[in-house]
């Protein structure tokens, strides 16, 4: 057998003593196919650039964020490029706008499988999970 020949399955090692294999599974060109991805902050910079990265792997993108014109813009991106994306405006400092689109998703997909909870919101005195809902409000 030749170096770097593969196989159905295991392919050689070509570090290993002749005869043996160590398994390499296939890449899969989409391992995210099938997962509901919600990014917040995913306007701009790095949650659009998430955003990209996860749908171009797979997942069904739900694009949080203030601005709806930037968030239709990653959007925009995505589906340019094969993927998925749905634009939800939420504001991560007004809890009924993050139930409404928790309930939007659960309403859409019955699941969410990955949040990158990417937003920067204020600053806050405490960790995150000692803070009140109402501390999440900012004047």
């Amino acid at each position: 057998m030749h170096k770097g020949v593969s196989l159905d399955g295991p392919k050689l090692d070509p570090k290993a003593p002749f005869g043996e294999f160590k398994f390499m599974p296939k890449a899969t060109k989409n391992p995210l196919q099938g997962q509901v991805a919600i990014i917040t902050g995913a306007g701009r910079g790095i949650g659009a650039a998430i955003a990209g990265k996860l749908a171009n792997l797979g997942a069904t993108t739900v694009l949080c964020g203030r601005t709806t014109a930037s968030l239709e813009s990653t959007a925009v991106g995505i589906t340019k490029s094969g993927g998925q994306a749905q634009v939800a405006q939420c504001d991560l400092r007004d809890l009924g706008s993050v139930e409404s689109v928790a309930a939007r998703v659960q309403r859409d997909f019955g699941r969410a499988d990955i949040l990158v909870n990417n937003a920067g919101v204020g600053s806050f005195a405490a960790p995150l999970h000692q803070t009140s809902p109402d501390a999440w409000s900012m004047s």
